[in-house]
């Protein structure tokens, strides 16, 4: 069953030399723009393909694994767009 995450799809199944054609749930990958807010300006720090669902826990693990900020007393607020 698909989720947000996930499209129902109509695939061509390869199995004992033959195609069989069949439903599948396949998972969606789109990409996350990051970027940080300044006083005067916004730094564009990447963009990664992801499932979409969890940003909030990606980005700020980007962050910090990245060295960007050293624990979440560094970071002044988060938002999506």
């Amino acid at each position: 069953m698909p989720t947000s995450s996930s499209v129902n799809a109509r695939i061509l199944k390869f199995s004992k030399g033959a195609y069989a054609a069949e439903d599948d749930v396949l998972v969606v990958e789109e990409p996350l723009e990051m970027g940080l807010k300044t006083e005067s300006d916004v730094i564009n720090i990447g963009i990664t393909m992801r499932t979409p669902g969890d940003d909030r826990n990606l980005v700020l693990g980007f962050l910090y694994s990245e060295g960007i900020i050293g624990s979440l007393r560094n970071l002044k607020s988060l938002s999506f767009k």
